[in-house]
């Protein structure tokens, strides 16, 4: 940042810091405005991609994207039924479309790194979406990512994004790259399992004789998210050259250094009680 002094008459009109790129004081200003962040957004895809992907960025005198993340979080925070939270599930998809067709690296090398831990709190405000998605990866899931209208699973009634499972898995690889962005949404998913087991127990109250079914199909989804959770990680840091490549597991010294990378991403609290059935 840099300090500008303008003077009129005998005094300076302001000795406040602005940001050397004027699209930063911009989008910090839009942050505070969601549904001015959201019309700004919202059916413009290529402002997204120029953005993200086009516009150049300092990387010394820049914030990294910060004031960008601030923005799109504030675009896509709205969750109701409403154009508002159709506008915040079409900007969801657009930017989970464009970040899944990247390489893991790419918010990294372009400067916005700092967007990331805003793409981790967007991916939470959708964590049902990213859970069904996630627990259906082995049936081939969505063809593409779009918004839709109500949760299939669960029956809720508000604007969320169907996810294809290709989108969504890079950018997780993306969000990686930030280890603690990447634990809360290991965290998220945690808890959005919950919600879809209690779902499934109220179910077996109605339909008593479908308990089992019922119970390991959400035990048979619960293990498809981890899964793809661990999988995306391990096969993002085994790219930075973080880790070896972990299909060496008979190498008891590659074995402990992906356990102890799991380990980093898994929050810290105990497991919760299972609700009574």
């Amino acid at each position: 940042d840099i300090t500008i002094v303008t003077y009129k008459g005998t005094g300076p009109l302001t000795n406040d810091l602005v940001p050397d790129d004027a699209m930063e004081a911009y989008f910090d200003a839009v942050a505070r405005d969601a549904d001015a962040a959201r019309v700004f957004f919202a059916g413009h895809a290529d402002r997204l991609h120029y953005y993200l992907a086009d516009r150049r960025t300092d990387d010394y005198l820049g914030d990294g994207g910060e004031s960008l993340g601030r923005a799109l979080e504030a675009a896509t925070s709205v969750h109701d039924s409403g154009f508002r939270g159709q506008g915040s599930a079409q900007v969801t998809s657009d930017l989970v479309h464009l970040l899944g067709s990247q390489d893991h690296d790419f918010l990294a090398d372009h400067d916005r790194a700092k967007v990331l831990p805003h793409v981790a709190n967007i991916l939470n405000g959708y964590k049902e979406d990213v859970y069904y998605s996630l627990s259906r990866t082995d049936y081939g899931g969505a063809g593409g990512t779009a918004p839709r209208l109500g949760q299939p699973e669960l029956g809720t009634g508000g604007w969320g994004v169907e996810f294809s499972a290709a989108d969504l898995e890079g950018t997780l690889a993306q969000v990686d790259h930030d280890s603690a962005a990447y634990k809360s949404v290991v965290k998220a998913q945690l808890s959005a399992s919950e919600e879809f087991l209690r779902d499934k127990l109220a179910a077996a109250r109605v339909q008593p004789e479908r308990r089992d079914e019922l119970l390991q199909a959400y035990a048979r989804g619960h293990g498809l998210v981890l899964k793809q959770l661990f999988d995306t990680h391990i096969d993002t840091q085994v790219a930075m050259g973080e880790l070896e490549d972990d299909r060496n597991l008979h190498d008891l010294r590659v074995a402990d250094a992906v356990s102890s990378s799991l380990l980093t991403i898994l929050p810290a609290f105990p497991p919760a009680a299972v609700p009574a059935t």
